[in-house]
């Protein structure tokens, strides 16, 4: 009978580490990427966040250093930076985050906000069913 329990057990191990890698994926830190006009003034936009309620650090992600670090990387010939300065904004807890998210909407400076909402991830989850 042990040795029944212990082949159960060891035919368990990849399910057990795939339950938990998928449940660290699900607890991982959400953030929010608001994707800045290109008139917008860098610092003003991330100080307008930063006085919003919730707003625990925010990130500064420059047009040209990631545009250099892509076509460095890919060796691309030499054409217009497509990108956009971003903000990379983390709140105190993931709740909290679609409030931010609203408050940012309201703002002049976005040009594209972004994030995962616990709905889009409890829908990926049913779907998968």
């Amino acid at each position: 009978m042990n040795k029944k329990i212990l082949i159960i057990i060891i035919a368990l191990i990849p399910f057990i580490i795939a339950g938990s890698a998928f449940s660290s994926t699900i607890n991982r830190k959400k953030v929010i990427v608001v994707s800045l006009k290109n008139e917008a003034n860098i610092e003003v936009s991330k100080n307008e966040v930063l006085k919003i309620p919730h707003v625990k650090k925010i990130t500064v992600v420059y047009r040209d250093e990631e545009w250099s670090k892509y076509v460095n990387k890919y060796d691309l010939p030499k054409m217009e930076n497509p990108f956009k300065n971003e903000l990379i904004i983390k709140t105190d807890k993931p709740e909290n985050m679609e409030n931010v998210y609203n408050e940012i909407q309201r703002k002049d400076f976005s040009e594209e906000i972004r994030y995962d909402s616990d709905k889009t991830l409890i829908q990926k989850i049913t779907f998968w069913k």
